[in-house]
């Protein structure tokens, strides 16, 4: 399979659309960490959150990635790699939608 592989010239479009497609699902999962930080930068002093605080929260959502990780990746095994992919995409888009529905103060 290997020796195929690198006999290979061009990269097939099946190819083309798995690597597009890592790609997307990498820069969507970075962009999650970066929004964190760039949103913990403007309400700290509105929340009055310290940076003791701060780091807190940005460290858990960097070691909490890693548990993560492995347990989707055990599900792939066990359940198939579409399925879990499918279920990662829901658990990460769920809680913040389920924000929208939150009652505020003005309504």
């Amino acid at each position: 399979m290997l020796e195929r592989l690198e006999r290979q010239k061009k990269l097939t479009a099946n190819q083309w659309r798995i690597i597009l497609t890592t790609n997307l699902g990498d820069m969507l999962d970075f962009f999650d960490f970066f929004l964190i930080g760039y949103v913990l930068a403007f309400i700290l002093k509105e929340w009055h959150i310290t940076y003791g605080q701060s780091a807190i929260i940005l460290i858990s959502a960097g070691l909490g990635a890693v548990p993560g990780a492995f347990f989707w990746g055990w599900m792939g095994d066990r359940i198939g790699r579409r399925t879990v992919f499918m279920l990662t995409a829901l658990n990460s888009r769920l809680p913040p939608a389920s924000c929208t529905s939150r009652r505020t103060k003005t309504g």
